[in-house]
């Protein structure tokens, strides 16, 4: 049931003015409730962001994949058995400096991140994530709630001073933490 006294952006399940954390491609997703005249929104907790419209390594060759006719083809025959070579070492990167937990296969199953749909879905997000920081990326210095900014230092995936630092800058209200030695490196 929607809820509220504010006639232009009723709030759902009653919470009125909320601190929204968002992390990874979720700090978009914050930002998108925290800009505009109808943000209700109190304070932002941003952790490990892409903010800005860089281009990618792994964002170019999903959109390949998803947006030629190939995409569906490849889904269903030559990214699977490619993904599945390479998941273990991709997963250990994404963990990396810290170890993999031991029980993660146990936990989320390896054909579970094999799925075609679930590969489609990535593609479509990583496609659109460079959109969607394109536009709201001109909106950050009219924010006027606080944001805290969190990044690791080492996170070769969202490079903190291509997105974090950067944001920091750009954010009246912004406190900025990066800590050394964490973060997510690239799969070799």
């Amino acid at each position: 049931m929607v809820t509220g006294s504010n006639p232009v952006r009723p709030t759902l399940i009653g919470i009125e003015q909320p601190v929204v954390l968002g992390c990874s491609w979720g700090t978009l997703v914050a930002f998108g409730m925290a800009v505009g005249a109808a943000a209700d929104v109190r304070g932002l907790v941003l952790v490990s962001g892409y903010y800005y419209p860089t281009a990618r390594a792994t964002s170019r060759s999903l959109r390949r994949r998803h947006f030629r006719c190939w995409g569906e083809v490849l889904r269903y025959t030559i990214s699977p058995l490619t993904v599945r070579l390479l998941l273990r070492r991709s997963v250990e990167a994404m963990f990396a400096p810290a170890p993999m937990p031991a029980d993660f296969f146990d936990v989320i199953p390896r054909e579970m991140l094999l799925r075609p749909v679930q590969e489609r879905a990535v593609a479509e997000d990583s496609a659109f994530m460079i959109r969607a920081a394109a536009n709201l990326c001109a909106h950050y210095s009219d924010l006027k709630m606080p944001a805290s900014i969190f990044a690791g230092g080492d996170d070769k995936v969202v490079g903190p001073e291509a997105n974090s630092i950067r944001l920091h800058g750009a954010v009246p209200h912004s406190t900025l933490v990066v800590t050394p030695e964490a973060g997510i490196k690239q799969p070799r």
